[in-house]
């Protein structure tokens, strides 16, 4: 009886915290043009899943919403519900948010409806690519609304689960090279069968089981597929936790989505910080390329402008020559200044080939 009463109560509370805290985001709607705000509810009519985002995150969506990472977590409400945040980077190379779910559970369907309410907020604009942790149930529902969309398994979470899944550190440590090195495609499978045969993994089935999945989590397969430079979803991971300064297991929802707004407020700021610092600051070129980096200044923003010079610097490192030239045929060597006998790559140009 005593069970009963105390589960009727929690029940009464989540209901009028559910309404109390639907309220608030109606009034945000109210105030703000181009808020978006869905939810739906389960058998007994009570709050299931519900989606958010603002007018900031739209426009970030629209600029920079080509790559997206998502992951859930937990300890952000006092009824356990699984929060999802939807992230990306910026032009200034750091973590913005797109929108944000709270789901019923974490199973294909709810990913599904917060994936599809996302994209109804964005005016059905797909990302060019996908990152997540692995999940079985994420996977299924990004193959269902975005079928043709790159998705990519979080490199740390596939390295994590190879030392949980084979033995003895060689191992694990052959099996992580091709997570993040980068191979010939027409060179992989010849090189995973020499690493299988050396170490044995013939009948590890999780070995077997992540080939038949390689596309999506093996370096080789990435070429010609945007990721904004991300191999992880630490930006996802990153942010779950910068919100948990805001928000605790004890959270009732209508304390919850103001708390979440406080948190993107701050992270806003330093978009802004950002901006003022890229438009005031003086750039020192150093390399003799002066012409590239002050075009490289003219159109990236610092933090991107920092990434390129050191690009730049790096390939300056480096001088080319050509040892052979044919009718049809010439070979490029590039090779480290000072060490002309180290042949570093080799590019082949073929005059026939070529259609300008």
């Amino acid at each position: 009886m005593y069970n009963k009463i105390a589960k009727l109560r929690r029940s009464k509370a989540f209901e009028s915290d559910s309404q109390a805290a639907i309220s608030y985001l109606e009034s945000k709607a109210f105030t703000e043009a181009n808020f978006y705000c869905r939810f739906n509810t389960d058998d007994d009519d009570r709050l299931a899943n519900i989606f958010w985002r603002d007018s900031h995150s739209l426009f970030e969506y629209k600029c920079f919403g080509d790559v997206l990472v998502f992951d859930t977590t937990y300890k952000t409400n006092a009824y356990g519900k699984p929060l999802v945040l939807f992230v990306g980077v910026n032009n200034h190379s750091a973590t913005c948010v797109f929108g944000a779910a709270l789901l019923l559970d974490e199973t294909f369907t709810s990913y599904k409806w917060a994936l599809t309410k996302l994209m109804d907020s964005m005016g059905s604009k797909h990302p060019l690519s996908i990152m997540t942790d692995g999940d079985e149930a994420m996977r299924q529902a990004i193959d269902e609304v975005f079928p043709n969309c790159q998705h990519r398994v979080c490199g740390w979470h596939v390295a994590r689960n190879a030392c949980a899944h084979i033995n003895g550190p060689k191992k694990s440590s052959a099996f992580r090279s091709f997570i993040f090195d980068h191979i010939d495609e027409d060179k992989f499978d010849e090189c995973w069968n020499e690493m299988i045969k050396q170490h044995g993994l013939e009948d590890n089935v999780w070995v077997n089981m992540m080939y038949e999945k390689r596309h999506r989590w093996a370096e080789t397969y990435s070429k010609g597929q945007f990721f904004a430079g991300m191999r992880s979803t630490q930006r996802s991971e990153s942010m779950n936790n910068y919100m948990k300064e805001y928000v605790c297991s004890r959270e009732k929802l209508f304390d919850l989505f103001p708390q979440i707004d406080r948190a993107l407020m701050r992270l806003r700021n330093n978009f802004f910080t950002d901006e003022y610092a890229s438009n005031t600051k003086s750039l020192v070129i150093l390399s003799h390329m002066k012409a590239l980096e002050k075009h490289a200044s003219s159109i990236y923003t610092y933090r991107i402008y920092c990434d390129i010079t050191k690009e730049i610097n790096d390939s300056i490192k480096y001088s080319h020559f050509a040892p052979w030239n044919e009718e049809n045929e010439v070979e490029y060597v590039l090779t480290e200044y000072d060490s002309p006998y180290k042949k570093t790559v080799s590019v082949f140009y073929y005059r026939d080939r070529i259609d300008f």
